[in-house]
């Protein structure tokens, strides 16, 4: 089942509404991959407090208001989608990214997303490339995906973004597959509001969990650089 966030009567849909237009300076971007850099992750950054703190109250109770469909595997997350019919989420991240000069000349965000949450140790996603999603009403192709971290995890759960897909891992993932640090470029720890950006076609793992519960909210992005834009490329 999915959740329209924008649901008739729902407070917490209310309180989303009110906070789009709170003034709320996002932190600095950190920079994982360079964008000069000679990898399908380059550009790949993270911006710490992303959204205010009762904007992650308000997507925590979102998250727990919605239906959750079971993992199918012990080592995976639960789902919970949901269509941010209304881009009140959507215009939070947005804020976000605008506040990054290099990002800031066209991206959108795409309204269906889920939140994943790993409720014992031990989960994780193996090795992988993220695909990219369509707009029916656009055709517009996404081109980025974001997870927004809800929740701090003192240590394990971190998302890695390798150099490249160790041996025998497909592109879909292969759960036998048990990366060396030799492959990790950027390991990102799930910090309450920290937002991370990077190209679909980065290879990326959510390393094991150690603290639960892990909660983040991921989706994708549609986004052109600098010139780019500027040149409609």
């Amino acid at each position: 089942a999915v959740l329209e966030a924008a649901g008739a009567g729902s407070a917490l849909a209310g309180g989303l509404e009110g906070l789009e237009a709170s003034a709320h300076s996002a932190g600095a971007a950190a920079v994982l991959i360079p964008a000069d850099m000679d990898h399908p992750g380059a550009g790949a950054l993270i911006i710490d407090d992303a959204i205010p703190p009762e904007a992650v109250e308000a997507l925590l109770a979102l998250c727990e208001s919605i239906v959750p469909v079971a993992p199918e595997k012990l080592t995976c997350s639960e789902r919970r989608y949901v269509c941010d019919s209304h881009g009140w989420i959507s215009r939070l991240l947005q804020n976000a990214v605008s506040s990054v000069e290099c990002l800031a000349d066209k991206h959108r965000v795409f309204r269906h997303m889920r939140f994943l949450k790993y409720t014992a140790p031990g989960g994780y996603l193996a090795p992988h490339l993220d695909l990219a999603r369509e707009d029916a009403a656009t055709g517009e192709r996404s081109t980025h995906t974001f997870i927004l971290y809800l929740e701090d995890c003192g240590s394990g759960g971190e998302t890695a973004l390798l150099s490249e897909l160790p041996p025998r891992c497909s592109v879909m993932g292969d759960q036998s597959c048990n990366t060396d640090d030799k492959y990790v470029l950027a390991a990102v720890a799930p910090r309450r509001a920290r937002l991370l950006l990077f190209p679909h076609i980065c290879p990326h793992e959510g390393r094991e969990t150690l603290v639960v519960p892990k909660t983040l909210l991921r989706g994708e992005v549609f986004l052109r650089r600098g010139a780019d834009a500027r040149e409609g490329v």
